[in-house]
């Protein structure tokens, strides 16, 4: 239950921080409507800062996946706490953006 809970707090961070920091995050919103997420079109390489794709969603991504072996669950599970977290800040959390593929 632990690194369930670590993987909410983390991710409640990310979105205090998507909503508070508007004029940098405004910039990649591109959706006006949840219909919007379901287009073909709705999926792309992030148009983000060089040192936001190449430094912070990486280390983001380990830290959702370190987060769960931190606590001793199988690299598999692991894996599992690390894509649905993923999962869940590029379909539910970052909902005005694209889809990240990268």
């Amino acid at each position: 239950m632990r690194p369930f809970v670590e993987e909410l707090v983390f991710l409640l961070a990310g979105t205090v921080w998507y909503w508070v920091d508007r004029d940098k995050n405004a910039v990649d919103w591109d959706f006006d409507s949840w219909t919007q997420r379901f287009d073909r079109s709705a999926f792309r390489y992030d148009n983000n800062a060089f040192s936001v794709n190449w430094t912070f969603h990486p280390l983001s991504g380990s830290a959702y996946y370190g987060f769960a072996r931190a606590n001793d669950l199988h690299t598999g599970w692991s894996f599992l706490y690390g894509f649905m977290t993923s999962f869940a800040w590029e379909w539910l959390l970052e909902f005005k953006e694209r889809v990240s593929i990268n």
